[in-house]
């Protein structure tokens, strides 16, 4: 979650998407300053030149500008995809996968096709 992102992501209701997708993946949920700031996220979560670096197989940014203190916590990534809604967000030319679209759009779709593969797998 970023600032300078115009996604709808940057308020509590969004951030509650981010952790409930985080949870839907068993992945690691890491942060930018803004949700550390508003007491949504712990500073030990944050990412970034004043946070922690990280190097996971894959790196979901959701809201992301691409501002530079927090795309070098993430420089060890393999794999990064990053969702914004903004088509010209400096994000797209750092990652290797791009989605424009807003995280309040993306993320739910995103959740229930989890849901449905899982209950597929489960079928077996």
């Amino acid at each position: 979650m970023c600032a300078r992102c115009r996604c709808r992501c940057r308020d509590l209701e969004g951030w509650k998407l981010i952790v409930e997708l985080s949870k839907a993946l068993s992945a690691g949920l890491g942060c930018t300053r803004p949700a550390v700031d508003e007491g949504w996220a712990e500073l030990e979560t944050m990412i970034g030149q004043s946070g922690k670096m990280v190097s996971p197989e894959t790196y979901l940014g959701i809201g992301l500008s691409g501002e530079q203190q927090h795309m070098v916590g993430i420089a060890g990534a393999k794999t990064m995809i990053a969702v914004n809604n903004d088509k010209k967000s400096p994000v797209f030319s750092q990652v290797d996968y791009g989605v424009v679209d807003d995280c309040r759009d993306f993320v739910p779709v995103l959740l229930e096709k989890i849901r449905q593969y899982r209950e597929k797998q489960g079928s077996c």
